[in-house]
């Protein structure tokens, strides 16, 4: 029999399948599901997120915190034994014209900070691609 995480989960995967959803954006969904943690819960934003492809190309959650630093990728790794993806930031690249819509979605997800960093500046950070120029990134943090 089935537990209800793992009936939540299949169901996540094959929605994500029908949407066309890549193979590695499909693993980070997933990993953003097992990162649920105080005010953030990772079922409800990628249930939110699979629901509004229309809003989003892609996202991931790491660890970006100001208090993490660099160290951010160790206390992951420390975890891993645990069980726990050990993320507080998220990152979403919008759609082209989509990003205050987008925006008001992320309000449900009771994020402690919502920051769009510009186009020009989104384009930078993503290694110059022309591309994202025109778009930001949504980031979203939680404590």
């Amino acid at each position: 029999m089935l537990y209800n995480r793992e009936i939540a989960y299949r169901s996540n995967e094959i929605k994500a399948k029908i949407l066309g959803i890549t193979e590695v954006q499909r693993l980070h969904l997933r990993l953003i599901e097992l990162a649920t943690f105080n005010k953030f819960n990772g079922k409800k934003v990628v249930k939110d997120l699979l629901n509004h492809t229309d809003l989003w190309m892609e996202c991931l959650m790491d660890r970006g915190s100001r208090r993490a630093g660099n160290m951010g990728i160790l206390i992951k790794l420390r975890d891993i034994f645990l069980n726990l993806n050990n993320v507080d930031t998220l990152y979403l690249i919008p759609k082209r014209g989509k990003e205050e819509e987008l925006k008001k979605l992320t309000k449900f997800w009771k994020a402690d900070e919502i920051f769009l960093v510009d186009g020009e500046m989104s384009g930078k950070l993503m290694g110059g691609y022309p591309s994202f120029r025109k778009t930001g990134i949504l980031r979203l943090w939680w404590d």
